[in-house]
């Protein structure tokens, strides 16, 4: 019998892109989308500093209501960790656009 023994090395966690865009202006629903390479196994979307979705497959998305945050410029975090607890993060600076008036 021939037995081959392949080691794999975990490849470490990347965000290749994301929805949003770093210095966008926002309102009302955003569907904030993240790719990932590597070997994923947590990705965790956070506002402000306030982690709002931990999730442990893809498709990593959250759907974020801008309107329920104050006009303002606000930091969005996503951050991807791998098999080897390797942490990759990406922070991106949007402002809420004020509530039109009606």
């Amino acid at each position: 019998m021939h037995v081959d023994v392949v080691n794999k090395t975990a490849q470490p966690a990347t965000i290749v892109s994301d929805s949003l865009v770093d210095g966008q202006t926002l309102s009302g629903p955003q569907h904030w989308l993240v790719a990932t390479s590597g070997s994923v196994t947590s990705v965790v979307f956070s506002i402000d500093g306030l982690p709002q979705l931990t999730l442990v497959r893809g498709p990593y998305a959250y759907d974020w209501d801008a309107a329920s945050y104050t006009a303002g410029t606000h930091q969005l975090t996503v951050q991807a960790t791998g098999l080897a607890g390797d942490v990759t993060t990406q922070t991106l600076t949007v402002t809420v656009a004020a509530p039109s008036a009606q």
